[in-house]
């Protein structure tokens, strides 16, 4: 008999088992703002909640949900205690993701496959405090179905011979591979049930099924002849290796090797519609010796894409050497059940993501019909060997043609759509154009920056590196202005913040800034890809003028606009321009400091740390809101003020609350919500009006070491009323410095230096909007 082991609301139940304080509580595990819930505790699902509902309105339904960030090192742990209590009983188990799997127990004479089942089932609530679900039956169809028919905790036997009628009034979709495309088309045809379907003909379940339709018939039978897979050892595994006829010196053959690796290891996943989360790189050197590597990911996927980036690192570790290389092997390993998506395609990542995954299965059929190929497989495709022409007996007649520079030159006069009505391109169209002509250097210079952030990262990205750069308009004269190092971003910033430029202030405000323009360096203004896009973009001056299509107007640009090619390049441009612009780019070394943790800064009126001044505030308002109460709450507060302090943020509770007292002044009234509500210290300095005390809230989910350490900045979402939004950017644009003077923050700068001194992060700071 064989039995299918199913652990209930697994990533959910092993956070409480970790935790005893989320015992007996409706949590979940998931993205914690603008993502899905992946696991959902039983506590939570009798409120409604379940996945993959967005996490908006989880909350809605269930205001008091803890949702938590995965931690898949945890869940790994605990998958291999469950399942060593399994192979107590046999050897006979097949794992085949980290919560699923089947044992035999055919061998075992002791006892009965109920007794071993239930054996197993209590040891592993008693020592692991999380549930499980088993289903018994004679195949792993059947017991896979009894599993998951009646969660949680359930344990269901299926007696050899009653596989048809226990299987014959449940729905076509628990049949294996009939998905709710499939389950629609047999509905349609009246085959809503297994049972009806187990009784229509083969030669007619062709006709929706497919080639699928004899093995279709037998699942519906209870008839599954699937033997174990028990090969692997801890979980199952996916594998490839190459041994090469010459040992390897050459690190781009092997990362090629290792790229379509990646591509058919990826495909295998998909196909089996599974994931992954570890990828092991082995490499052999010539004396034999082996060398294994590996690496974990932050969240499980399905997406050569996302191994890519880890190949290169992992084969630098393992070729320690200065040896050639005999064999290079890949494995994928720590499988999941399905893709584990923890936000909603809102962002332009998260949709590029998802269409990706999208388009995947269809790349994995055209790669295996050989009739498309990524980039790296080029490396590895046979070479017809060079043919050497004869030598001519006498020289033909010498033609001079004009030399063409094999290598592109910077391009470095860019417009996008940031340009607002005066260009066609969009940041990925001039990336996608860079990488099409080996563009080396590319800057954006549109007449602001608001696209800088996104330009930057994309052509990081992209291996390209990007000059920051902006049009600026002094008087009828326009100059460009390329940003040199950090002073020179603060200058242009101040540039772009004036309303009428002059040249004194121009001179003012020139350290750090590099000016060029086409008779000077080679500049081609660039606003669409193309000569054929000239329509569009004329379309678009005549939208912006008001204009029609062949009316005249002063506004409209005239010209060729268009992305030159390598000849146009090289007809326009002297070789001292192209220099003189090879230089320019060379000087421009600015760079966005994305990622790093940058917090605003106060320095409190009387001189004291602001260390000092939180606890003090924080001590009063506890004092304040408890009363003779305070001394019992006293403990909890300094452990929350002990861990802002570790982590360094006293200073953002210090700047929130001094925005939200200069709020009070104005008589503006506001809503904290989010995990920010669970901090007594937010309580106690009148941040937030709902006490965490009252409602057993949890501090930890809204601040802890670990997120911190992942570079997750917690942020605290405060809601203003529509009607004093303007009013509360106003009163941030003018407030007040601790040392009585008025800040310098004009609204045209704002937004970039929200991004280099607010956080400098993808994410903006909700209490600095």
């Amino acid at each position: 008999m064989i039995v299918h082991l199913d652990a209930d609301a697994y990533f959910a139940s092993v956070e409480q088992a970790a935790d005893p304080k989320l015992r007996g509580k409706p949590i979940a595990v998931g993205g914690e703002r603008r993502g899905i819930i992946a696991s959902a505790s039983y506590e939570a699902r009798k409120l409604g909640i379940y996945t993959p509902m967005p996490t908006a309105k989880a909350r809605k339904l269930c205001p008091r949900l803890i949702i938590l960030p995965g931690d898949f090192e945890m869940y790994e742990r605990f998958s291999r205690f469950m399942f060593s209590y399994a192979f107590d009983f046999t050897p006979e188990v097949e794992i085949t993701s980290i919560d699923e799997g089947y044992f035999d127990l055919s061998g075992y004479r002791k006892s009965s496959p109920r007794e071993v089942a239930e054996t197993i089932r209590k040891a592993i609530g008693q020592s692991l405090k999380i549930s499980v679900s088993e289903g018994i039956a004679s195949n792993k169809l059947v017991s896979q179905v009894a599993s998951k028919l009646r969660k949680p905790a359930n344990l269901l036997e299926v007696p050899g011979g009653n596989e048809r009628e226990f299987l014959a009034p449940l729905a076509n979709h628990w049949l294996p591979n009939v998905g709710p495309k499939l389950s629609a088309t047999l509905k349609a045809a009246g085959l809503a049930i297994i049972d009806e379907v187990a009784q229509t003909p083969v030669d007619m379940l062709a006709m929706l099924a497919g080639s699928y339709a004899p093995q279709l018939k037998d699942y519906a039978n209870g008839i599954d002849h699937r033997p174990l897979n028990i090969d692997r050892a801890d979980a199952k595994s996916y594998g490839e290796q190459h041994t090469f006829e010459k040992d390897v010196t050459h690190e781009g053959i092997l990362l090629a090797h290792l790229h379509r690796m990646a591509d058919n290891l990826a495909a295998s996943v998909r196909q089996d519609n599974k994931s992954f989360r570890t990828v092991t790189l082995k490499l052999r050197y010539n004396d034999m010796l082996d060398v294994t590597r590996s690496v974990s990911i932050e969240e499980p996927t399905d997406l050569a894409d996302d191994v890519y980036s880890l190949l290169k690192p992992l084969l630098k570790k393992a070729w320690e050497r200065r040896v050639s290389v005999r064999l290079i092997g890949l494995k994928l390993s720590q499988i999941y059940g399905a893709v584990f998506r923890s936000a909603l395609p809102l962002e332009a990542d998260a949709q590029k993501r998802l269409k990706m995954q999208q388009l995947a299965p269809v790349f994995d059929e055209l790669r295996r019909e050989n009739r498309i190929m990524r980039g790296h497989e080029l490396w590895l495709k046979p070479r017809p060997a060079r043919r050497v022409a004869p030598v001519a007996a006498a020289n033909p007649p010498r033609v001079i043609v004009p030399k063409i520079s094999l290598t592109s030159p910077p391009a470095l006069n860019f417009k996008s759509y940031f340009s607002f009505l005066d260009s066609t391109l969009s940041i990925a169209a001039i990336i996608d154009a860079a990488k099409q002509h080996e563009f080396p250097d590319i800057a954006l210079t549109d007449p602001n920056l608001h696209g800088a952030v996104l330009f930057f990262q994309a052509a990081k990205e992209a291996g390209i590196k990007p000059v920051i750069a902006a049009e600026l308009h002094c008087g009828s004269r326009m100059r460009l202005a390329y940003v040199k190092n950090r002073t020179g971003y603060e200058n242009l910033c101040r540039l772009l913040s004036v309303p009428k430029l002059d040249p004194l202030i121009l001179s003012e405000h020139s350290e750090g800034l590099l000016f060029a323009n086409e008779h000077t360096h080679a500049l081609p203004e660039i606003r669409y890809l193309s000569p054929q896009d000239k329509c569009r973009y004329d379309i678009i001056q005549s939208i912006r003028t008001l204009t029609r299509l062949n009316q005249a107007h002063p506004e409209k640009r005239h010209g060729a606009l268009h992305l030159p090619s390598r000849r146009e390049w090289a007809e326009r441009f002297t070789a001292t321009q192209m220099n003189a612009t090879e230089r320019l780019a060379e000087e421009c070394e600015f760079q966005f400091e994305i990622g790093i943790l940058r917090f605003p800064s106060y320095a409190p009126h009387d001189g004291s740390s602001p260390k000092d001044m939180l606890h003090r505030l924080a001590t009063e308002g506890l004092n304040r809101r408890y009363g003779n109460r305070a001394p019992k709450h006293l403990a909890q507060l300094h452990e929350e003020l002990s861990i802002i302090s570790e982590v360094g943020y006293e200073e953002y509770f210090l700047a929130v609350w001094d925005i939200l007292g200069e709020c009070r002044e104005a008589g503006i009234d506001w809503i904290t919500r989010g995990s920010a509500a669970d901090s007594l210290v937010c309580y106690c300095l009148g941040i937030s009006g709902v006490c965490p005390i009252r409602f057993d809230l949890y501090f930890r989910r809204f601040l802890n070491r670990e997120r911190m350490a992942q570079s997750k900045l917690p942020d605290i979402d405060i809601d203003f009323p529509h009607d004093r939004k303007d009013d509360v950017v106003e009163l941030i644009l003018h407030a007040k410095t601790p040392n009585g003077t008025r800040s310098r923050i004009r609204p045209r700068w704002t937004l970039p230096h929200f991004w280099m001194d607010f956080r400098a992060t993808e994410k903006c700071t909700h209490a600095a909007c």
